[in-house]
């Protein structure tokens, strides 16, 4: 991490914005599972997983952690390794839209490529960081934010 007095760091609202549009989809689908547990481990049986529940539980855990993390820009490097973790096999999973056709085929191309683009934006986080308005910067320059 660099200090937030960097150039690399200097803008605040931007990056805090994109972390805060991001991390929304993690934390809302992680509360989504606790709301609807029950639910969510029946759709996943429905792809023939065993052990859904216990699936359901580590996967609300790593959007909970993950997205909390990321909007906080707390050990965001790693809440980015959480979230892509999580995001790739699900992706790739549940979005096959490959299995598919017509209009469930389109509803599932535009999943896959919203989770894409999701990880591109989380790529870009973890190659320039979480910004100056972040909980990292101000565990690296030592000063309250």
């Amino acid at each position: 991490m660099t200090c937030c007095h960097e150039p690399r760091c200097t803008h605040g609202a931007a990056p805090f914005f994109g972390r805060l549009l991001i991390s929304l989809i993690f934390i809302l689908a992680g509360v989504g599972k606790i709301v609807a547990f029950e639910e969510a481990a029946n759709s996943l049986r429905s792809f023939g997983i065993s052990g859904a529940e216990i699936f359901i539980a580590i996967g609300l855990v790593m959007e909970l952690v993950g997205g909390i993390l990321l909007l906080l820009g707390w050990f965001t490097r790693t809440a980015i390794w959480i979230l892509m973790i999580f995001l790739l096999p699900t992706t790739l999973l549940f979005h096959g839209f490959w299995n598919y056709s017509g209009q469930e085929m389109a509803l599932q191309l535009s999943i896959f490529l919203k989770n894409l683009t999701i990880y591109g934006g989380l790529l870009a986080f973890y190659s320039f960081g979480p910004g100056r308005w972040s909980l990292d910067a101000c565990r690296t320059c030592n000063k309250s934010c």
